[in-house]
């Protein structure tokens, strides 16, 4: 890694990438074509080798010429992209396969079918190191008109993907388009479409419950140490009677005797295990609530989870995080604190939506 300024080391790519080909050009004429083969896109030099009308010795040795200029120029920061070269590489490999085999074996590989070699060396090298096999196969034959190669070009790109393992140019590539930035949106809905309740629910033995006959302060001190914003409220038969939650007794903190069944709401929506994410989210979006206590089918008053807005935001970033082939850690978070960027107390609690 060169210490250069970030201006410099474009001009440090392009000056070592001309210093080599200057130097091949000295040698041969040969390799003053593999030096000029090697510069730009390639596509020129490839449809003269599918011509037959390049040299032996500029196919065997333009893959490894191209290799260097394009490292030197993406790896110094200058514009360039890897599809062409990649065509290039692959091409010319084949090409030059194609006619060594055709010097040591003329009758089995005729000089009319070195081209044959190239258009496959194009499909599996890319097609490989790319991780898209399918669509360089139908990309490339579209390209050179002959589909009559597609079989001898799944064999071929079938070893090389094996080959290739795990390897890519495109090291943020994902594995499928639901994990893609781009298009995430368009999979949220099925993701949640995929996610039953009681994948997302809190159990029941982890919910914090409140009686009708508990004291409104009791509410406040439970939002105070559990962050909660809502509780179930059950009764004496551990039925479920209603929800309290902050917005119902936001303005009586002050009042000391009120009581959670004065309070509550008694009309309470619920869901059921197996409903999904979705089902779940559009009950709470119609009806703008945050919360929703599950019961079972059979017992609507039987209260065997809780499920909040948080709960399915967090089910979806589990779901996504899983296709996408990686997990989130606490050190990709940054905490911001409102009270400590004011001057305020930072150990001062607060709420959150659940």
């Amino acid at each position: 890694h060169l210490n250069l300024p970030n201006h410099f080391r474009p001009l440090s790519g392009a000056f070592l990438t001309g210093t080599f080909v200057l130097a091949l050009a000295t040698l041969s004429p040969d390799m003053a074509i593999v030096g000029f083969a090697s510069l730009g896109t390639g596509y020129g030099f490839t449809q003269l080798a599918l011509y037959n009308m390049l040299p032996v010795g500029v196919l065997l040795v333009l893959p490894f010429a191209k290799i260097l200029t394009t490292s030197l120029t993406i790896g110094s920061g200058g514009s360039g992209g890897v599809f062409a070269p990649g065509l290039v590489i692959g091409g010319s490999a084949g090409g030059g396969l194609g006619a060594l085999l055709h010097i040591a074996l003329p009758g089995i590989v005729p000089l009319e079918s070195v081209p044959v070699f190239i258009i496959v060396g194009m499909i599996a090298f890319f097609g490989a190191i790319s991780h898209a096999p399918i669509a360089m196969m139908i990309m490339v034959t579209e390209m050179t008109g002959d589909f009559s190669l597609l079989v001898p070009a799944m064999g071929a790109v079938a070893v090389a993907v094996l080959l290739v393992g795990d390897n890519t140019l495109f090291r943020e590539q994902v594995p499928d388009r639901s994990g893609s930035p781009a298009h995430r949106d368009e999979y949220m809905i099925e993701i949640l479409r995929d996610i039953h309740v009681d994948d997302a629910m809190v159990p029941r033995d982890r919910i914090v419950t409140v009686s009708p006959g508990d004291a409104i302060r009791h509410v406040f001190h439970l939002i105070d140490t559990t962050l909660h914003t809502a509780f179930p409220v059950i009764d004496k038969e551990e039925r479920l009677v209603g929800i309290v939650a902050l917005d119902d007794i936001r303005d009586n903190r002050a009042d000391g005797e009120l009581l959670v069944k004065d309070a509550m709401s008694s009309r309470v929506f619920t869901v059921h295990h197996a409903c999904t994410l979705h089902e779940a989210l559009n009950l709470m979006v119609e009806h703008d609530i945050h919360h929703l206590p599950v019961v079972p089918v059979d017992d609507p008053g039987l209260l065997s989870g809780f499920l909040t807005r948080t709960d399915i935001m967090k089910a979806y970033v589990r779901r996504t995080s899983q296709s996408a082939g990686r997990r989130y850690n606490a050190g990709s978070v940054t905490l911001i604190e409102p009270g400590r960027a004011a001057g305020k107390d930072p150990d001062r609690k607060g709420t959150t939506d659940d």
